[in-house]
């Protein structure tokens, strides 16, 4: 079950590379763009202008950090030691999920609105698991709606 589980990652692997690709570079682009700025900022010749380059290396620093979250967050999904259960925010669960599949869904020009709860409690499981059923859920949603118009994606949790 576990090699069956891994085989299905993988799968999926192939379907999300543009994704992931675009998730990191999009923070990427930011960090560049922003140092760049900062650079000019600095380098000011008669006054630099200190506080825009602080606000730009701030940009800089929490760019960095999400490049960093997916990352680690495709890292995660891809592991073989996926058995670990403990509590998960099933809302960060499902946004982290669109944020993975947002290429694919503007790709086939569907609209996602998510409805999710303020209060929910934890969920009780493994965190990559459950990724990997909301993710195989959302796709599934995607070419279900190829053939449809408009096309607008509604998750509501808990509400």
């Amino acid at each position: 079950m576990s090699e069956l589980t891994q085989l299905n990652r993988i799968a999926t692997a192939g379907e999300l590379s543009a994704t992931i690709a675009h998730e990191v570079n999009q923070p990427l682009t930011g960090i560049v763009t922003r140092a760049n700025a900062a650079l000019r900022w600095l380098s000011g010749k008669n006054d630099p202008d200190v506080g825009k380059a602080r606000d730009a290396l701030s940009q800089i620093v929490s760019a960095g950090h999400r490049a960093s979250d997916v990352v680690t967050s495709v890292r995660a999904m891809f592991r073989k030691d996926t058995q670990e259960k403990r509590a998960v925010d099933i809302n960060k669960l499902i946004r982290s999920v669109l944020g993975l599949v947002y290429m694919d869904l503007r790709k086939h020009s569907i609209e996602s609105r998510t409805g999710l709860a303020v209060n929910l409690p934890a969920v009780i499981g493994n965190e990559v698991q459950l990724q990997q059923v909301i993710l195989n859920l959302v796709m599934n949603g995607i070419e279900a709606m190829s053939s449809t118009e408009p096309r607008a994606a509604i998750s509501k949790i808990g509400v």
